[in-house]
């Protein structure tokens, strides 16, 4: 998608951290072009009392939809275009888990008004 020039694409690294009481989701959005230092534009983390908080929540990827979101919204998508979403590996999958493509896509989609397409990856990292 391109609207006037040359859109900047940006891609999302989550990272996670399971523990017996919380869930804590750390991201960073870093822009592709320069890749340096200073093209981080947003870092952040949610954490979360699990005790507080319904087992889906966690487990359908629905705290990473939020955050997602949060991004999308925030960045002007007239000049930036997220290209792609890291996963790092969930520390324990029962509790924490990714949303599907199809869901990211629909809340992208919601937020900008346009179809997008994305590559969504997931890695043996621990965050």
């Amino acid at each position: 998608m391109e609207l006037e020039g040359i859109m900047n694409s940006y891609k999302i690294n989550f990272t996670n951290r399971v523990t017996p009481e919380t869930v804590s989701i750390k991201y960073k959005v870093i822009l592709n072009e320069p890749e340096s230092a200073k093209s981080i534009t947003q870092f952040g983390n949610s954490a979360f009392q699990r005790f507080a908080s319904p087992l889906s929540y966690f487990k359908t990827g629905q705290a990473a939809i939020q955050v997602i979101r949060q991004i999308v919204q925030s960045m002007d998508n007239t000049k930036y275009q997220l290209q792609t979403i890291n996963f790092a590996s969930s520390e324990d999958e029962k509790i924490l888990g990714v949303p599907s493509k199809d869901e990211i896509l629909a809340v992208i989609s919601k937020v900008t008004d346009n179809q997008v397409d994305i590559t969504v990856e997931h890695h043996l990292l621990l965050g």
